[in-house]
């Protein structure tokens, strides 16, 4: 029985809010040939498109964008869950933001997506550098993890995750990438699925889909990996065994 590959985006096939490295997205493109591959991202589709060549997206079975809100294959949007956030929210978010001590804000801190709140701390006209900065201010005053843990425990129906390196990702309790594992499973019955993320930890937005697909069979996998670099030899791994394969 084959395997129904999953990827996460950022950080795992990309840096964090950076294109694909050509070496990965080479090795990625001839992955996609030889397996049956699915993209799920928090990013909207036309972020995606910056960040991934579209030869590749069009080389998978479909893309899940906004967390599993929307779903698109062979350039068509099959569905799109639409959500209207309320604007005590907003406020909410916009007040965190303005209390935040880290000094190099950039701007653009609220992204309304369908069916997510995105909130970055740094901004999204933050350069690299302001986003590194961030990353390593975080790791000290866990600013993120307090901002998840206050919406996580408000009376809002909501449920926040990390947003790739610098941001917060909200969305309606149920929302998360869990029900990507879902639509997955009713595409290929009975067949294993095997997820690759570099946010499954606690409060990673890769871990819902993580814990859905081994709730639901062991035969499923969530493999956990730091960045691209890691993702790229996965890749490369199994292209080899294939190719190997092959040749009997």
């Amino acid at each position: 029985m084959s395997y129904i590959y999953i990827f996460d985006v950022d950080g795992t096939l990309a840096p964090s809010g950076e294109p694909m490295k050509d070496d990965v997205a080479r090795a990625f493109y001839q992955f996609t040939m030889q397996y049956q591959t699915y993209i799920a991202t928090g990013n909207k589709l036309q972020k995606l498109c910056e960040l991934i060549p579209r030869a590749i997206l069009n080389k998978t079975k479909g893309i899940f964008t906004c967390s599993g809100s929307q779903f698109h294959t062979r350039g068509i949007q099959v569905y799109s869950k639409r959500h209207r956030f309320p604007p005590i929210l907003d406020v909410a978010c916009e007040a965190f933001v303005d209390q935040s001590s880290f000094v190099h804000k950039s701007g653009r801190h609220l992204e309304h997506r369908v069916g997510v709140l995105n909130v970055s701390m740094a901004g999204s006209k933050a350069t690299k550098e302001q986003r590194l900065a961030y990353v390593q201010w975080d790791k000290l005053h866990h600013e993120r993890d307090q901002f998840i843990h206050m919406i996580n425990n408000s009376k809002l129906r909501y449920e926040a995750f990390y947003g790739g390196d610098v941001s917060v990702d909200i969305m309606p309790s149920g929302w998360d990438k869990s029900s990507i594992a879902i639509d997955v499973m009713r595409r290929h019955p009975a067949t294993k699925i095997a997820f690759i993320g570099n946010q499954m930890g606690l409060n990673g937005n890769d871990r819902p889909l993580a814990v859905k697909l081994k709730s639901v069979s062991h035969l499923h996998q969530a493999i956990a990996v730091k960045n691209e670099r890691q993702t790229l030899n996965y890749v490369l791994t199994h292209l080899a065994k294939q190719a190997q394969f092959a040749s009997y």
